[in-house]
């Protein structure tokens, strides 16, 4: 791929975020995005079939350099699956956190069913909770987390929590230090997970 048409890409996925970002995905048509761009329409469909097919791609380049971090850190996890975890968490806050446009258009679509590219980003979110998984099944073997936690469903929560916590910041608590935010949400989940002695 060219860098100019990278460039292009990017400058789509950009807009995207920021108008998705302010009105959602159905609020937001492929025209709109094109002229928010300085993209001919046409430009979009020879990259794109259309606005799910583009929103794909989106999610995919946003996230896929986010799980590639997350599995580095995963790695960790055979040494100190407590210190693993705690770097997770902070990883994938400082993720959302930075990209909070992004966020907002990930979490407000994540659960919707009616989205062509429903089954990608389920993929995607999945690769994620997995991670948390292992983390956690290393963290239990290792005797530093409870063994009594059901782990699919903390894993889960544990990806949600972080998730929530940013986008609760940013809109209810935008005050609040993203610091003490991010300490708050680790003594919240750790406090959880870690075995009592």
């Amino acid at each position: 791929m060219s860098g100019r048409s990278d460039k292009t890409k990017q400058k789509i996925f950009e807009t995207m975020v920021e108008l998705m970002g302010q009105r959602g995905y159905q609020g937001v048509s492929v025209d709109e995005v094109a002229a928010a761009a300085g993209v001919a329409k046409g430009t979009l469909y020879y990259h794109y079939k259309g606005k799910a097919e583009m929103m794909e791609a989106l999610l995919e380049d946003r996230l896929e350099p986010a799980i590639a971090n997350l599995k580095e850190i995963e790695k960790e996890a055979r040494e100190d699956a407590g210190y693993a975890l705690r770097k997770l968490i902070v990883a994938e806050f400082e993720f959302l956190y930075t990209q909070r446009s992004f966020a907002r258009v990930l979490l407000t679509e994540l659960w919707r069913e009616d989205r062509g590219w429903q089954d990608s980003v389920r993929n995607l979110r999945q690769q994620i909770v997995d991670i948390y998984t292992r983390v956690l099944n290393a963290g239990i073997a290792q005797g530093h987390f409870r063994d009594d936690m059901p782990i699919g469903y903390g894993a889960s929560a544990i990806f949600g929590l972080a998730a929530t916590s940013v986008l609760d910041h940013l809109m209810f608590d935008p005050t609040a230090s993203v610091d003490e935010v991010r300490e708050n949400l680790l003594f919240v989940v750790l406090g959880v997970v870690k075995k009592q002695s």
